[in-house]
């Protein structure tokens, strides 16, 4: 039967993407794309034919190891080994390149005696002169040969024309020893017929066993096939050659016409036969320029999903670039029908959900996972799913690290894919088990290898001198990975899971040294670890990075890391000693790329760094570190990335910042504001997840100078705080930013939203009492840090309000607000027992605060504030001193109020907070001693009616 090409183009779509609906051609974003930023320099990204996270990445190979071969293409080569199937985009560790072919001419062997197939004998001469590439194409001339190569491909497939020149007999090599960083354990190349190949390759590498089938349909037949087994000649077996080392050469009659030859290649990672059903769904005809068209077509509709409108060719290139590098991976690991091999090792049938490996998740979790839940939202139930499938199909019980081909890797540290799964379920997706995946996090955090028993149990990871214990990153990361299963928890109910987890996510301050200033390990004796120099790089304590570089990750409260610091002032000062330092390092290594001062642009660690200044009231300071950044550290050319792509991480910051957003706590749901690189993005919502149509970011009187944010609206209203949410974003509109050429710090100083959550999930008939202490709360913790600590981005941010079965009222620590069951059953209309604890956390006094201050005030913003109307009896003036009970203590206070004003109320609530108090302050307020005071006060009260 004749297919059209019209329909061969819509069959492929639909394959490859169901039911994603098409974009005009028309200014496509896909043109702006350079596939090619990041090939050269330490990038590690490759520039071969895939399709949006696709199976197969069709790519050119250069070298096979090395750091800088991790892909297999690198920008400053000259030759080309052939053509796999097979990439990783911006790692640090190679692995893949599997199915190498090679298209030759000539004559292969000489008379002087056999020599190995190897694709490094064969290996051409290219110039990126007659190079060119786009998302889903790829073309070179192989100048050894005279042959033009064009690659383009499916999710699971594909599509070589090769173009010979005439008069010249054409060979196209088969190499399945080849890889990239690995090695192969076995190989079997099987004739099917003068048209077909099929066959497999295992490996060893950082996947410790790997097996890639595979299913080759030549457009013309091939005279004859050489096969080789381990570096001889062989004479297979029937038609199938088998061995460790496999290679085979095909022989076309190619002289007489010159004509292209076309190569389909299909994989699996399950079968032969799963590869030749991949091949036929989603390449039934060897048409190329209708594979092309279906590649171009979903990397368009992906790419539009966020579209920016600038001037500049090199913007637009830079952005577009970075966009499509996001969406290279994770990458499937599946079949075109959903059979995939799971963690056990095991072919798993109808799983009714795409399965995805190459999770790079140390880098990932931190923007471009935020990232795809914006522009890929179809795929983030699938990614957790994907996650929650290994921890049940593991030997290890726990959530993959870094899975590679489906499995695990053990590389870098932590268990990220907590936050992943966390942020997909708080912005909304359901289509997972969610209580199976808080059981997931748990078991991972309390069970597996990765997490050690010393940490629950110390509070830390130890540092021992000469191990790469990574002491005080892990202890770090694991406070953030907590932090992340304690809000599922609660999200599902689970209180005492959660209670548990917090109090592990506080386990940063276990390893802040106040005396140096910086996150550190401790030694198995509970001592600081030494010597340590924080310029140096330190596996002891840290993971690829210095003191300097783990000084900041405390994403999930920054309030707190900015105390530890000494306030939201010298937390400034400490971000500024980062930047502005010299760049000299000890020890250095090619990971710490991208320096400026000590922070590093070129891995993943300090990213969230730049829009810290942001939250602790110095926004001006965060455009100014981020437009730096922008400008310096990224651009069009194959050098444009400053260091590993790591699967996207780099440029996904690049495409959140150049929006003028970014997620410090990539599951909190909140984008900080920085300094946008374009006059407007705008990104297209999904209806099935989102309530809007477009979200839109204009950035008005923007330039090179004018980098500074002067003022904001949030659909025309104005915004006084440097962050929009997840909500605002998927409810659509508009974020105006008025940009100006001088820094101010009169926009967003405030930088901390107070939020409250009351939680009385264990109590369900006390529901209705929640919900009125949540409107209570909700309404006056803002108006008390307005009281009592307006411009002060270092009060506590999150509130945490729990009712327990014990004796008592209602008590405040730290964070946290416990109210009783027993009191408030009896006593339900009692919310400003809410506000007298609220008082507490906004106080936040240290020890040395005379007691009848802490519980006035307290009382005082209840009786008197919350509840004027309501006013106790004024004391026994017989009886009372201003120290006497909580209520007279406040009568005390509101009479100073009265008297000598409310600031004078405030400046011994700010003595108090700074550790300064004494009595003599308030002659210095007020002219008088408190003990005239009081007995003035004593003076007015009038008797008390009978």
């Amino acid at each position: 039967m004749q297919i059209k090409r019209s329909s061969v183009i819509a069959l492929l779509a639909a394959a490859v993407l169901a039911g994603v609906q098409s974009i005009s051609f028309a200014a496509s974003p896909v043109d702006d794309v350079n596939v090619f930023i990041g090939t050269g320099g330490h990038g590690h990204t490759y520039p071969g034919a895939t399709v949006p996270f696709g199976f197969v990445q069709l790519s050119p190979d250069t070298r096979r190891e090395g750091w800088d071969g991790c892909s297999g293409y690198h920008y400053t080569d000259s030759t080309i080994l052939g053509f796999s199937h097979t990439h990783l985009s911006g790692t640090g560790c190679g692995d893949l390149g599997d199915i190498l072919l090679l298209p030759l001419t000539g004559d292969l062997q000489s008379a002087a005696g056999y020599k190995p197939l190897d694709c490094e004998r064969f290996k051409s001469e290219f110039s990126h002169d007659k190079e060119t590439a786009s998302p889903g194409v790829y073309s070179v001339r192989l100048d050894r040969y005279g042959i033009q190569a064009d690659l383009t491909a499916t999710a699971h497939a594909g599509l070589h024309r090769y173009t010979f020149p005439k008069d010249q007999a054409g060979h196209v090599l088969l190499d399945l020893v080849h890889g990239i960083g690995n090695h192969v354990t076995a190989g079997t190349v099987t004739a099917d017929s003068d048209h077909r190949l099929s066959g497999s390759r295992t490996t060893r590498g950082w996947n410790a066993n790997r097996t890639t089938y595979f299913v080759i349909e030549m457009s013309r037949p091939f005279k004859q096939v050489a096969y080789e087994v381990d570096d001889k000649a062989a004479t297979p077996d029937g038609k199938t050659a088998k061995g460790k080392a496999v290679r085979a050469v095909l022989d076309f009659d190619t002289a007489a016409d010159g004509a292209s030859l076309l190569i389909r290649v299909g994989l699996s990672g399950t079968s032969v036969e799963q590869a030749a059903k991949n091949l036929e769904t989603e390449m039934p005809v060897a048409d190329f320029d209708a594979v092309q068209s279906a590649a171009r077509q979903l990397w368009e509709n992906h790419l539009s999903r966020l579209t920016i409108q600038s001037p500049d060719p090199v913007q637009r290139r830079t952005f577009y670039s970075a966009l499509y590098h996001t969406m290279v991976a994770p990458t499937l690991y599946n079949d075109a029908d959903g059979t995939y091999r799971g963690n056990d090792g095991q072919v798993h049938s109808n799983p009714g959900f795409a399965n995805y490996s190459t999770l790079s998740l140390w880098d990932t979790f931190r923007a471009e996972h935020p990232l795809l839940t914006l522009v890929s939202p179809e795929r983030v139930d699938d990614f957790v799913k994907s996650t929650l499938v290994f921890y049940e199909q593991s030997k290890e019980h726990a959530l993959p690290m870094w899975p590679l081909a489906g499995f695990e890797t053990h590389c870098m540290i932590g268990y990220h894919a907590v936050p992943v799964i966390y942020d997909a379920y708080a912005k909304g997706f359901r289509d997972f088990d969610a209580n199976l995946a808080l059981q997931a996090m748990q078991d991972t955090a309390l069970k597996s290898p990765n997490a050690p028993k010393e940490y629950d149990q110390r509070g830390y990871v130890t540092a021992r001198p000469g191990k790469h214990d990574q002491a005080a990153a892990r202890t770090l990361e694991y406070s953030y990975d907590d932090w992340c299963i304690a809000r599922m928890a609660e999200s599902l109910g689970k209180s005492d899971v959660a209670e548990h987890f917090d109090r592990r996510a506080l386990n940063f301050g276990n390893i802040f040294d106040s005396d140096i200033g910086f996150f550190r390990g401790r030694t198995p004796d509970g001592k600081w670890f030494e010597p340590l120099d924080p310029k140096a790089i330190n596996f002891e304590n840290y993971t690829e990075a210095n003191a300097w570089q783990y000084a900041f990750f405390v994403p999930h409260d920054v309030p707190t890391m900015m105390k530890l610091y000494g306030g939201p002032e010298a937390f400034v000062r400490k971000l500024d000693e980062c930047f502005d330092q010299e760049s000299d390092m000890p020890n250095g290594l090619v990971d710490v790329s991208g320096l400026m001062g000590m922070y590093s642009q070129g891995n993943e660690p300090c990213h969230h760094v730049p829009y810290l200044y942001a939250l602790a009231g110095a926004q001006d300071k965060t455009a100014r570190r981020v437009h730096q950044i922008m400008r310096m550290q990224y651009d069009d050319t194959p050098q444009g990335l400053s260091g590993n792509d790591d699967c996207g991480q780099m440029s996904a910051w690049y495409v959140w910042s150049a929006m003028g957003l970014y997620p410090v706590n990539p599951a909190d749901g909140r984008y900080i504001i920085g300094s946008p690189a374009v006059p407007s993005a705008t990104l297209k919502l999904d209806s099935k997840y989102a309530k809007g149509q477009t979200f839109t970011v204009n950035a008005h009187n923007l330039s090179n100078q004018n980098i500074y944010i002067k003022s904001a609206k949030l659909n025309g209203k104005a915004l006084d705080r440097p962050w929009v949410t997840h909500e605002e974003v998927t409810g659509g509109g508009t974020l105006d930013l008025e940009m100006s050429m001088l820094p101010t710090r009169l926009w967003a100083k405030r930088a901390h939203p107070p939020q409250v959550t009351v939680d009385t999930s264990k109590f369900p008939d006390m529901k209705a009492f929640g919900e009125n202490v949540q409107k209570t709360a909700d309404e006056w913790y803002p108006k008390l840090i307005a009281l009592m600590r307006p411009n002060d981005p270092s009060v506590t941010n999150e509130v945490r309000i729990t009712m327990e079965d014990k004796d008592g009222v209602a008590w405040a620590q730290n964070d946290r607000i416990t109210m009783t069951l027993k009191w408030f059953r009896t006593h339900p209309d009692d919310l400003g027992a809410a506000v007298h604890e609220l008082t507490h956390i906004v106080q936040e006094y240290p020890d040395g605060a005379p007691g009848w201050f802490v519980e006035g005030f307290a009382d005082y913003t209840r009786w008197f504030i919350y509840e004027p109307k309501d006013k106790r009896p004024h004391p026994d003036p017989k009886k009372a001193t201003y120290k006497d009970s909580y209520r007279t203590s406040a009568a005390f206070l509101n009479w100073i109020v009265e008297n000598y004003g409310q600031a004078t109320l405030l400046k011994v609530d700010a003595d108090c907070r700074r550790g300064a108090y004494k009595e003599e302050n308030w002659a210095t307020y007020t002219g008088k001693p408190i003990s005239q005071l009081g007995n003035e006060w004593k003076q007015s009260l009038q008797p008390v009616a009978k």
